[in-house]
């Protein structure tokens, strides 16, 4: 029924089919499918299969009018891009079954739709019940109102395909606008340096602080970040250490941390070649944008002495880890 109006359809022979097209669309059909047959709905359960068209009709006897009896009928269904003559893009022949002389059918569901037929031009549907010549005319496809908007389907916000990068995509500095890469550039907002820390002494010490080594220098990307540093390594205290211990401090422009403390405590115990491992964290705020340096410090807890040493036995292997955080 389009519009509320029957189409008829008259064959050669003793059948009339009268062709009441509820939904023709193309969808991505699930299975099991179950059609309302009132409303052109088509409610849907399980995982989708291959694309199907609802159609739907009515098998009349020309002599009298009256709906065909109930049966199973042979029926082919073929797609033209012409309305009249030519060669199928697709047919499907198949039994249906008609009760009242309504049938329903999907188009598709014995032999797949050939979908590069669907690419925009006009489409005539064509219908043959069993010996009979095929049906005429045949019946143009149209859209379903909603459906429409499916030809715009490549497009995002009023946005076309191609203005859209690929999900697999490479860039070269010329692709940022600044032609550089700061905090505000990075999905996770945050910057990672390494600085790493290789064997270096201090030959005395006592209960002041005293500085063992700059590590080395970070660049600060936003004056309104915050700065996490993380030590991982070996302290020692070589030769002496009276009293019960000794300090290891982490700074930045020799300045100890504004959270918390950036320590490790090294016990008088401990005294020797082979150190301690240790992991130093400190938060730091308030630090302006660019150049920032990175030492170490240490001081005996209540006593002296000689040889506090960071990565004893110059492995080289300890470091610090530097992140901004947005």
């Amino acid at each position: 029924m389009v519009g509320g109006t029957n189409l008829q359809r008259w064959g050669h022979s003793a059948l009339i089919l009268l062709s009441c097209v509820l939904a023709m669309l193309l969808v991505q059909s699930p299975s099991p499918a179950v059609i309302a047959s009132a409303g052109a709905a088509l409610l849907t359960e399980g995982v989708a299969s291959a694309p199907l068209i609802h159609y739907q009709g009515r098998l009349l006897d020309p002599t009298t009018g009256q709906p065909k009896p109930d049966g199973a009928y042979q029926m082919a269904f073929s797609l033209y891009d012409v309305g009249a003559g030519g060669a199928p893009l697709w047919t499907e022949i198949k039994s249906v079954g008609v009760s009242r002389g309504l049938f329903a059918t999907l188009l598709g569901d014995v032999t797949p739709l050939n979908l590069a037929a669907f690419d925009g031009r006009d489409l005539y549907l064509g219908v043959t019940v069993g010996s009979d010549p095929e049906a005429t005319p045949r019946q143009r496809m149209a859209h379903v109102a909603y459906a429409i908007r499916a030809e715009n389907a490549d497009t995002l916000d009023g946005l076309d395909a191609s203005a859209l990068a690929a999900a697999s995509h490479t860039h070269t500095g010329a692709d940022l606008v600044d032609d550089s890469v700061g905090l505000a550039d990075l999905a996770n907002a945050s910057v990672l340096t390494m600085l790493n820390v290789s064997c270096t002494s201090l030959s005395s010490f006592s209960t002041g602080y005293a500085k063992i080594v700059d590590v080395g220098t970070f660049a600060k990307q936003d004056a309104n970040s915050l700065i996490e540093i993380t030590f991982n390594g070996r302290i020692a205290v070589i030769d002496s250490l009276t009293g019960t211990g000794a300090i290891f401090e982490v700074r930045i422009d020799d300045l100890p941390t504004t959270q918390g403390r950036a320590r490790a405590s090294f016990k008088s115990a401990e005294v020797g070649d082979d150190g301690v491992p240790v992991s130093i964290t400190g938060i730091f705020t308030g630090l302006g944008a660019g150049p920032h340096t990175v030492s170490i410090w240490m001081r005996a807890a209540n006593g002296a002495g000689s040889r506090a040493m960071v990565d004893p036995g110059c492995w080289s292997s300890d470091h610090i880890v530097v992140r901004e955080f947005k």
